[in-house]
């Protein structure tokens, strides 16, 4: 599930790659990967809202503080 997903999302992708260049497996990063994708619909289910990528400049200021 997680490839076809991959293939349709360049953030999941993204995320994807990061997790194997971090671990350096591709078994892990895909079970990783399916975890996220799990948390983020369970986040969409429960407050009914569209799922929203992080905003990069309010990630860089909130970290540069």
């Amino acid at each position: 599930m997680a490839d076809v997903i991959m293939r349709y999302n360049p953030q999941i992708k993204d995320y994807y790659d990061s997790v194997k260049k971090r671990t350096g497996s591709r078994k892990l990063a895909h079970v990783a990967t399916m975890r996220k994708l799990g948390r983020m619909l369970y986040h969409i289910l429960k407050t009914r809202e569209h799922w929203m990528w992080e905003n990069h400049s309010l990630t860089v200021r909130k970290l540069s503080n």
